[in-house]
């Protein structure tokens, strides 16, 4: 979810979020804080040592136009979806000053978050739910830095 922060700037002055990925993929949206609630949980448990992955994913899958849907409803006003090419994101990330290999690690990220029967296409368990909603999380972090 924290990666709506980033575009902050460009929900406030143009109304509009943008992802690589169509309108339509969904995607288990999670907050950081969730995620940092369970590695806190690891770190305090006196039994736990050494490594483990876990699959973790926010309360629902949502699509971007859902995302963009919620974020219209809690700020007041109409947010749209763009979809924009991989390419552009490397060269936005080129303009940052990122090397030839982080953009294109980049965009194979990308390319893979993007594709409906990849990481995206876990199933959904009991244990790998979180709590926070895309509309907590918008409410809490999104609406509290807009000027």
């Amino acid at each position: 979810m924290e990666n709506f922060l980033a575009q902050i700037e460009t929900i406030q002055s143009d109304r509009i979020v943008w992802f690589s990925y169509p309108s339509d993929h969904d995607i288990p949206w999670i907050s950081t804080d969730d995620i940092g609630d369970v590695a806190a949980q690891y770190l305090l448990d006196r039994r736990w040592a050494g490594q483990w992955t876990r699959n973790l994913m926010g309360p629902e899958n949502l699509t971007l136009l859902e995302t963009s849907a919620t974020l219209s409803r809690v700020l007041d006003y109409l947010i749209e979806y763009a979809q924009v090419s991989i390419e552009s994101l490397q060269q936005q990330f080129a303009a940052m000053g990122a090397t030839a290999e982080v953009q294109r690690e980049m965009g194979d990220l990308f390319r893979a978050l993007g594709d409906p029967d990849g990481i995206y296409a876990t199933a959904r368990t009991p244990e790998a739910t979180t709590p926070t909603t895309f509309e907590q999380f918008v409410k809490n972090k999104i609406l509290p830095n807009l000027h």
